[in-house]
């Protein structure tokens, strides 16, 4: 077991050597403090934690870049020796407003996966929760327009494996069809609470939708979906 456990370290090591992984990475609510009214502390980073930890990877050599173009290397590149990462938040929680000044003076793109229910005041969360409007989000896709993409997180915050195949459907493509108003959306559905399966990868893959999984792993070549690591 010992030496299974050994080899599959160093074939690991052997991999990032010749194809560097990129890493992409979900938040949530970042804010100074946490609102226990608003949001679940594994879903809150603080803001000074938030920007050490993207300074870091600056400083360890990594460039942020787009969901889309890390979707294009993981793609294409045989070998990447170039050390990429990538931010993308979940549900348009409202402390995205005071973030993306920042992000933006960084010069780094994110990704931003929503729910219509929530921006349309229809959420069905156990949390009264301080999340985006739809109007809000127009505001801040006009005013970061060269930074931010928009992604579908389905139309309710619901875990797919709760639903059956049919009403997994009609939750994404009626999520599919509010987000076409915005001009930054882009073809990637990231599964709330990271709940998949099989059936609804090959669905969303059907209709040309990415999925977007959030299950620690680092994304390399060839792949089918994204993965995504849950902090910095």
């Amino acid at each position: 077991m010992r030496f299974g456990k050994l080899a599959k370290k160093a074939c690991q090591k052997v991999r990032d050597f010749f194809v560097k992984p990129i890493r992409v990475f979900c938040f949530h609510q970042v804010s100074d403090e946490y609102n226990p009214l608003t949001t679940w502390k594994c879903d809150w980073t603080q803001t000074d934690v938030f920007k050490r930890g993207v300074l870091q990877l600056l400083n360890d050599g990594y460039s942020f870049i787009s969901l889309t173009d890390a979707y294009d290397h993981i793609r294409k590149d045989v070998f990447r020796r170039k050390k990429y990462a990538v931010l993308t938040f979940d549900d348009g929680d409202s402390s995205l407003r005071d973030l993306l000044p920042w992000i933006d003076e960084m010069n780094i793109p994110v990704t931003l996966f929503v729910n219509p229910a929530s921006l349309l005041g229809e959420s069905q969360r156990d949390k009264p929760m301080d999340l985006l409007t739809a109007q809000a989000l127009q505001v801040l896709e006009q005013k970061y327009n060269r930074l931010i993409t928009i992604g579908n997180h389905g139309y309710f915050h619901k875990k797919s494996t709760d639903l059956s195949i049919e009403e997994f459907r009609d939750n994404v493509q009626k999520s599919e069809s509010f987000l076409t108003q915005y001009a930054k959306k882009i073809p990637f559905y990231a599964y709330p609470y990271g709940s998949h399966s099989s059936s609804t990868n090959e669905y969303l893959l059907s209709i040309n939708l990415c999925p977007v999984l959030c299950d620690g792993q680092k994304n390399y070549s060839d792949s089918r979906v994204i993965h995504r690591e849950i902090v910095i």
